[in-house]
C-alpha cells in the first residue's frame, strides 16, 4: 500500500503545481484571509512577537489557511478533477497511514482486510489515472469482489 500511496500523492502533489487548482493551494486567497483577520491579528501579531518563538507561532497561524494536511489535499483534488469518491475508498485512504508509517502490529492485523485495502487504493490509483486521460468508459473495479466492471464518470 505504501507504493500506491505514494503513486497518488505524487500524482496529487504533481496536479497542484501544475494545473494551478481553483484553491491555489489556499481556502481564501492571502489577499481575503488576511482582510478577514483584519486589526484583532495584527493586535495578537505585535503581542507574540514580544515572547519567545512568538514568530514562529506568527507563521503557524498565517499559514492556517493553506491546504496542506494530506487528507485536505485529496479532498481539494478529487473535487477540482469532479471524481467522487466513495466509503470505501475514503478508508483506505486513512488507513494506509498505518504503512506508511511502519504502525503494523503483524500478530494484529486482519490480513485479509489489508488486501482489500490494497485492491481499493490499486482502483483509486487506477481510476485517479484515468480521469487525468480525460478518460471516461468502463474499468475494472478491483476494489469489489468479483471485480466488475464499473463506468467511469
Amino acid at each position: 500500500m505504501p507504493i500506491l500511496a505514494a503513486g497518488v500523492e505524487s500524482i496529487i502533489n504533481g496536479w497542484f503545481r501544475y494545473n494551478k487548482p481553483k484553491s491555489k493551494d489556499v481556502f481564501l486567497n492571502k489577499r481575503n484571509f488576511k482582510e478577514i483577520l483584519g486589526e484583532e491579528f495584527e493586535h495578537i501579531k505585535n503581542r507574540l512577537l514580544k515572547v519567545n518563538n512568538g514568530d514562529k507561532i506568527v507563521e503557524k497561524i498565517l499559514r492556517v489557511n493553506e491546504i496542506s494536511g494530506t487528507m485536505e489535499r485529496y479532498r481539494v483534488f478529487f473535487e477540482e478533477i469532479k471524481l467522487p469518491i466513495n466509503e470505501k475508498e475514503w478508508d483506505a485512504i486513512k488507513k494506509r497511514h498505518i504503512f506508511a508509517h511502519g504502525g503494523v502490529i503483524f500478530d494484529k492485523t486482519d490480513w485479509r482486510e489489508i488486501a482489500q485495502r490494497k485492491h481499493t487504493f490499486e482502483t483509486l490509483f487506477t481510476k485517479i489515472f484515468l480521469k487525468s486521460l480525460e478518460y471516461s468508459g468502463t474499468f475494472i473495479d478491483r476494489s469489489t469482489i468479483g471485480w466488475p466492471e464499473m463506468q467511469l464518470v
